[in-house]
């Protein structure tokens, strides 16, 4: 009730500001707040967005929806941007580009869920580069009606422009900073009886996960330099670096504290020369390093590097007439992915009198396996225009030449499973110990995984041709066209069509119809994956004093892939534009069909009968994902002048009807079941082909999936600038959504079966803004912000035991000059 009060009365005061004397429509060609899905400049100068990311500026885009696992209230210094989902397909299968160049992330983007993964793995963003918005002029979002130009993806296109020479010499400096200080933990809503609950509290409390800090601090500087030599050259350079660090305490058991850091850095070098036949030409150099501390409180010799060291290379061709367009590029990008760790040697014990630096019942001494991962490409692309009375042609090519390389440390071994100690331990035997854990009888570690350090290596040539014509007819505009490609990889050949048509009833009014075939990305981990599992082995002992015996030895890979076809979307969009005096009403409709997706699932499930019986993990097409996306906006086209405030909203809704059996490549729908194959204490075994959803019974492959899963929101944008004052209100109110909680059902004596009951979770106002101040010195423009989230410190449920962040304050200080 509090938080509704103060809501109103907040409107009110706006509404006072504004609703005074006569309005007039201030007729000027003033950019919108979004025109066209188009970001521009002054727009991202201008929204709140502390960690200065991509997906941050996408939220008020109707038909995108987030993964915000990495906004928890116990985890704010992180300075990762979230996964995103357009029109509902998978986040991995989008495609971020940076002036046209891809920049997305193919070795394994829904891998590992965590950085501190033991098994030589750890996730690595599907945007491959953090970009810094600061060195961008614009971003750009194609979400539908996406021409042939722009292939590998089923979500959409976001590329990233970034920014240009000056004229004249000029430049900027700014800082920003928020820290733990300036933000408010909320904290879930636990029962005392539910430990789980209370442990994820206590482990945020007192500083032991491996992540999280009660005490941090955010750094946000940007530095540019720009101008032109002579009439033909200009030259920019732009550094930017985000950075967040933590204060943790060494171990459990004393009060001295040690920092660690993530760093995001971006350097650009970009040169524009003018040729003497007007043509451009811009090489231009990107290095984006970044770095990640983590040093586990809670392990012993608990310390890890994560490190990128990403580097876009390219020459852009461009030149234009009135009869034709030319605009290629050739360029050379490497995205590099490491962990460094002081050891990759790992031993999990049973917590004990001299294993006795962690507060659970499991003690970890040692890191993770050291692991490189690297990405390199080679690309050359060629876009043509030709431009006729009543229509464009638009033709081009792509060539990609791509080489994957991954090697885990030769060194590398887990050792793991604490037994009971019977007799003594041999001497030299690093994971045996005589202590008080098994009532006094020591323990010792029966299993060892071990790596044999193999260079893995992927190649792939990627070849793309596209062809469309755009005309005109009377107040018809149609655009028919087509995409071909093919990779030598899976050897797939894919043919998607693009047709567009158009209909102007007047200048104001225009509907737009169209059917487009996307087809998606193939990442290097269904073959990746595959090669990692062929050199690992497993062994093991049943005593202390017997010598380590192999099991398993994967020469052949425990994950394999069928021949697998390239996921697509087909979708059918619609969209309604009408605008009545100085408003712009659009309503579009979006039916994205997902086919052809893949996911993982156990050879009985394929029909596969394996040669020597033992079951093995395919990758297969087997996933399928339905959306309806229904979006709504409302935005004034020119500044709206009142007593010499100029306003700007934008009023944008959206509802979505999905259903989809994935999450991403790594789900197996069975997995649970067909691994609980030994009967219960009491007898019983789970049901092999059905589950129960919400009390009905449904095949296990029908069993929605629940991510990115909010079925409509509501958002408010507005703009307010009077002389040197800027006043921007983002509110954004999110219908609850649903989460799944699992228990047995009993059948009867000898079967019981996996259930599923939803939980729905509250639907919340988030209240977001921020206040700019602007003043001339000289010749020097200066200015000071201050962001407030989540201004209303709503508590947001972000899944079981967590919540999204609170109430947060960021400001930053900045000149142009």
């Amino acid at each position: 009730m509090k938080k509704s009060l103060i809501f109103i009365l907040l409107s009110k005061y706006l509404l006072a500001q504004i609703n005074v004397g006569e309005i007039e429509v201030f007729n000027t060609n003033s950019t919108p707040i979004i025109e066209n899905n188009i970001y521009n400049k002054e727009f991202l100068n201008n929204i709140t967005n502390a960690n200065k990311d991509i997906s941050s500026i996408l939220k008020y885009n109707p038909n995108v929806s987030f993964d915000v696992s990495n906004n928890s209230s116990f985890d704010g210094a992180n300075i990762k941007p979230d996964n995103i989902s357009i029109n509902g397909s998978l986040f991995y299968q989008n495609n971020f580009t940076l002036d046209g160049i891809s920049i997305t992330n193919d070795i394994d983007p829904a891998g590992s869920n965590t950085a501190l993964d033991d098994k030589g793995q750890f996730s690595t963003p599907s945007q491959g580069i953090f970009l810094n918005t600061n060195i961008l002029d614009n971003i750009e979002l194609l979400d539908s009606f996406i021409p042939a130009r722009y292939g590998n993806f089923t979500g959409g296109i976001i590329n990233s422009k970034t920014k240009n020479p000056s004229k004249d010499f000029s430049g900027y400096i700014n800082f920003g900073f928020t820290s733990s200080k300036l933000t408010k933990t909320l904290y879930p809503d636990c029962d005392y009886s539910d430990k789980s609950c209370q442990a994820r509290i206590s482990t945020y409390e007192n500083d032991l996960s491996n992540t999280s800090s009660k005490t941090w601090q955010k750094y946000n500087s940007n530095f540019a330099l720009s101008g032109k030599f002579n009439e033909k050259l200009g030259i920019l350079f732009n550094f930017s670096d985000l950075r967040s660090i933590k204060t943790k305490p060494s171990n459990t058991f004393n009060k001295n504290t040690y920092k660690i850091k993530n760093i995001n850095q971006n350097l650009l070098l970009k040169l524009n020369y003018i040729t003497n036949n007007d043509y451009i030409l811009t090489p231009s150099i990107f290095y984006a390093p970044s770095f990640e501390q983590y040093n586990a409180s809670d392990n012993k010799n608990g310390y890890y590097e994560l490190n990128q060291n990403n580097l876009i290379s390219k020459i852009n061709l461009f030149y234009s007439n009135d009869i034709f367009e030319l605009d290629s590029n050739i360029s050379y990008s490497k995205l590099n992915y490491n962990r460094k760790s002081d050891t990759s040697i790992m031993k999990i014990w049973q917590s004990s009198n001299i294993n006795n630096w962690s507060n659970s019942k499991i003690a970890k001494e040692g890191s993770t396996t050291k692991v490189n991962k690297e990405q390199n490409t080679l690309s050359l692309d060629f876009d043509f225009k030709y431009f006729f009375d009543n229509n464009t042609l638009n033709s081009g090519f792509v060539f990609d030449k791509t080489s994957i390389k991954h090697q885990i440390d030769p060194s590398a071994a887990i050792y793991a499973r604490a037994t009971k100690l019977t007799g003594d331990c041999l001497a030299n035997d690093e994971a045996c110990l005589k202590d008080n854990s098994f009532n006094n009888s020591g323990q010792f570690l029966s299993t060892l995984l071990k790596y044999d350090g193999t260079l893995h290596k992927i190649r792939q040539n990627y070849y793309a041709f596209y062809l469309e014509d755009e005309f005109n007819y009377n107040d018809f505009t149609f655009r028919f066209g087509a995409r071909a490609d093919y990779n030598d990889l899976y050897n797939n050949f894919n043919l998607a069509p693009r047709i567009k048509a158009s209909y102007e009833f007047n200048d104001d009014s225009k509907i737009k119809l169209g059917y487009a075939r996307y087809y998606g990305r193939m990442p290097y981990a269904y073959i990746l994956n595959s090669m990692i599992s062929s050199s690992n082995q497993t062994y093991t002992r049943k005593t202390a004093q017997d010598s380590w015996k192999l099991i398993a030895d994967f020469k052949e890979a425990k994950m394999s892939n069928k021949k697998l076809k390239t996921p697509y979307d087909d979708e059918i969009a619609f969209l309604y534009h009408q605008k009545i005096s100085n408003f712009n009403f659009d309503f579009k409709y979006v039916f994205r069909n997902s086919k052809e997706q893949i996911m993982t699932a156990k050879s009985k499930r394929l029909g596969i009968i394996e040669a020597d019986g033992k079951e093995k993990t395919y990758y297969a097409n087997i996933g399928k994902i339905k959306n309806h996306n229904f979006s709504l906006t409302l935005a004034n086209a020119n500044n709206i002048d009142i007593f010499g405030i100029k306003n700007d909203f934008a009023l944008i809704a959206n509802y979505t009807i999905h259903k989809k059996n994935i999450q991403d490549y790594t789900t197996d729908l069975f997995s649970l079941l067909d691994s609980s194959t030994m009967p219960d204490k009491n007898g019983r075994v789970y049901d092999k082909e059905n589950i129960m959803w919400e009390g009905k019974v449904i095949k296990i492959e029908n069993k929605p999936i629940l991510n990115f899963s909010k079925p409509w929101t509501l958002r408010l944008a507005t703009t307010h600038k009077y002389n040197n004052f800027t006043l921007v209100n983002f509110i954004h109110y999110e219908a609850g959504f649903d989460y799944e909680n699992s228990y047995d059902y009993i059948l009867n004596d000898t079967t019981k079966m996996k259930a599923y009951e939803v939980t729905h979770q509250k639907s919340s106002i988030l209240y977001d803004l921020k206040f700019k101040y602007e003043q001339k010195i000289k010749k020097v423009d200066t200015y000071a912000s201050i962001d407030i989230t989540n201004v209303f410190n709503t508590k947001r449920p972000q899944g079981k035991y967590s919540v999204l962040q609170g109430r947060a304050f960021y400001f930053e200080i900045g000149a142009n000059f």
